[in-house]
């Protein structure tokens, strides 16, 4: 037999509760200041410079209309 309980915030699942702090989490990240500072962290983390050319390894193009 089934019995019909009353749903509260005592009663939710597991997964449920999971799924509302992730919610939770993801709307911080991108909707806050705290977020922002994240992702420029992420960013530089996974963001390189480009590599300089040495001046004796560079080479020059010609344009295409020969200006």
């Amino acid at each position: 037999m089934l019995q019909n309980k009353k749903m509260n915030w005592k009663t939710l699942k597991k997964s449920t509760l999971h799924n509302m702090f992730f919610i939770a989490l993801i709307a911080i990240l991108l909707f806050s200041p705290l977020g922002t500072f994240v992702k420029i962290q992420l960013n530089r983390l996974i963001a390189f410079s480009p590599k300089t050319i040495a001046v004796t390894d560079q080479k020059n193009c010609q344009l295409i209309n020969g200006n």
